[in-house]
């Protein structure tokens, strides 16, 4: 989920919209790049963590030999707790009670740097040949 309201810093820009809709595919087409360097009969009987963690890692192959100049400005994170706003009449969390997200994707292509954070779910192998 990309968060341009919240906690995603605001770009004053003309073209900001057609950078947003650029960023979601990239973060997208990394994530597909590194599934694809996953075996999902390999995974049918993992737990997400496990899951989510290889995703990462394959996403960081991909990154460390790019085949397209864009992939340089992108780095992954796996499970990493997240900084709240503020809260208004609430404590804010801090330390280990922090919320965390499976994936985090950050460009640093532009300034402020965009971000894409989201949660990953375990599929079904057979769920996915059937529809797809």
């Amino acid at each position: 989920m990309i968060e341009r309201r919240s906690q995603q810093p605001s770009r004053v820009s003309s073209n900001a919209d057609d950078y947003d809709a650029l960023f979601i595919f990239q973060v997208h087409r990394l994530i597909k790049l590194g599934y694809d360097r996953l075996r999902p009969q390999s995974h049918a009987h993992d737990q997400e963590p496990a899951i989510t963690g290889d995703l990462v890692e394959a996403i960081d192959a991909v990154l460390d030999y790019p085949t397209e100049d864009w992939m340089r400005f992108y780095s992954s994170r796996d499970d990493p707790p997240e900084n709240e706003p503020k809260r208004r009449g609430r404590q804010r969390r801090r330390g280990k009670h922090r919320k965390r997200v499976d994936i985090y994707m950050e460009s640093s292509h532009t300034s402020p740097r965009s971000r894409f954070r989201f949660e990953c779910k375990r599929l079904v192998y057979h769920t996915l040949l059937r529809c797809c």
